[in-house]
């Protein structure tokens, strides 16, 4: 095989996975590569509330908040309905706790969402009424300088206050506050976030490459060497001396993945349009597949259509955006998860990709 570059970590996706997964080999010596297909670093958190859930944090010990990672596992079981593994939790929730630590050490500003409960608090076992929920402190743009201009902004208005700013405020106090943060060129949520995290890369000289198309992953017996990457100077392969990171958020914009997880014939989504599960297609060229669950599994959200608001404008949980006036408002309820059922009810698919002109089409298999 005949490399056209080669580094220690590739990491695919320049969201908040993606870039702090870089930031960490970086920190460990490592040479990391971060790349992007879209034009814009920050990917599907770019455009997001940029919240963290985080249970048990400093953050929140700090405001005399009483939580503990027992709690938080019970909480996640009783959403994983039975099908959820338990080394998994596991592994989320303690390494939630150095997470939380890292950021802190890079300098990324977080605050807990004060009087934000747990989604099915307190009906749910181990939920909490305060505390797991973190945002990014306000960033000051200017911090980025040249940089700023390669940060993705999100379209929906999301950048401009924090979660603390809106709850429990009236319109006139949102409204001043919103141009407030408009006037001192900070920005708040996913799109703070993602600044803060490009701030902590750039420092640590992470290499990034936007409209760059991981279309490959490259194996070398049961390993993962490398990836082809479809560029604007043609297809190169890149060599990963240490690993892939697959960081590339949902599907939200294949039709083909929709239909099959969703059961749904449009989703519409306020995510990015490279949002198209391009890592569930690359891993499945390899023998991956992806375990789903019975649509009763889960939690159920239900939504309706306001006036003034497209399918495009709404996300998977309801969340809304009117596009003429930005505002957002929550357009669903949700009812709570049935109780554990036979696991034999599991599927499994496998995506095979069908290569086209530029990219590839995904062909589900089960």
């Amino acid at each position: 095989m005949t490399w056209n570059d080669a580094f220690d970590t590739v990491c695919v996706g320049s969201g908040a996975g993606g870039i702090t997964a870089a930031i960490a080999t970086a920190a460990y010596g490592g040479r990391p590569l971060v790349l992007e297909k879209g034009p814009r670093l920050g990917g599907v958190t770019a455009y997001s509330g940029g919240q963290i859930w985080f249970p048990a944090t400093r953050l929140a010990a700090a405001l005399g908040i009483v939580d503990s990672l027992a709690d938080a596992s019970l909480y996640l079981e009783h959403l994983g309905s039975g099908y959820s593994q338990p080394a998994a939790r596991d592994a989320y929730l303690n390494g939630s706790v150095a997470a939380e630590a890292f950021l802190s050490d890079l300098g990324v500003e977080l605050e807990v969402i004060r009087g934000l409960p747990d989604y099915f608090y307190p009906h749910a076992p181990g939920s909490a009424a305060e505390g797991r929920y973190l945002e990014p402190a306000p960033f000051a743009s200017r911090r980025l300088g040249a940089w700023l201009h390669r940060l993705d902004v999100s379209p929906h208005g999301l950048h401009v206050l924090r979660s603390a700013d809106r709850e429990g405020q009236t319109e006139d106090q949102v409204r001043r506050r919103r141009e407030e943060r408009i006037a001192a060129g900070e920005l708040c949520s996913g799109t703070g976030l993602m600044a803060w995290l490009l701030e902590a890369a750039v420092t640590r000289a992470v290499d990034f490459r936007t409209d760059h198309r991981v279309v490959e992953l490259v194996r070398d017996g049961q390993r993962v060497v490398g990836v082809v990457v479809d560029t604007p100077l043609g297809v190169q392969r890149i060599q990963a001396r240490r690993g892939v990171v697959l960081a590339t958020g949902g599907y939200d914009w294949n039709p083909e993945m929709v239909r099959t997880y969703e059961h749904l014939a449009d989703l519409g989504s306020m995510a990015p349009p490279t949002i198209e599960g391009d890592h569930l297609t690359m891993a499945g060229a390899l023998g991956a597949a992806i375990e789903s669950f019975p649509s009763w599994s889960s939690p159920v959200n239900m939504g309706f259509l306001a006036d003034g608001i497209s399918r495009r404008s709404m996300n998977s949980m309801g969340r809304c955006a009117n596009p003429k006036t930005g505002r957002h408002g929550w357009c669903s309820t949700k009812t709570s998860s049935i109780p554990t059922r036979d696991s034999s009810n599991r599927t499994s698919t496998r995506w095979r990709p069908t290569v086209t002109s530029r990219g590839a089409r995904r062909e589900p298999t089960t």
